[in-house]
């Protein structure tokens, strides 16, 4: 069993081995990542996120034409 000081240390290598492993998230290397691993991110994610809100308007214009529709028949 490890004793206090040595479990503070062993916190402590944990912690710096995080902060070394960090990136510069306001690089200007234009690349989507993940601001603490710094995994950059696959082109089916970019594409999904530069869609996203093409796609959402898409969606609004779909429900309320549904709604629309169907308050249109009822009366």
């Amino acid at each position: 069993m490890l004793g206090k000081k040595q479990m503070q240390d062993a916190l402590v290598q944990r912690i710096m081995a995080v902060l070394e492993n960090w990136i510069e998230p306001f690089q200007s290397d234009q690349q989507l990542c993940h601001l603490a691993s710094g995994i950059v991110s696959t082109d089916e994610v970019k594409t999904d996120l530069l869609n996203a809100h093409i796609k959402g308007l898409e969606s609004l214009r779909s429900f309320a034409n549904e709604r629309l529709g169907e308050d249109e028949k009822r009366e």
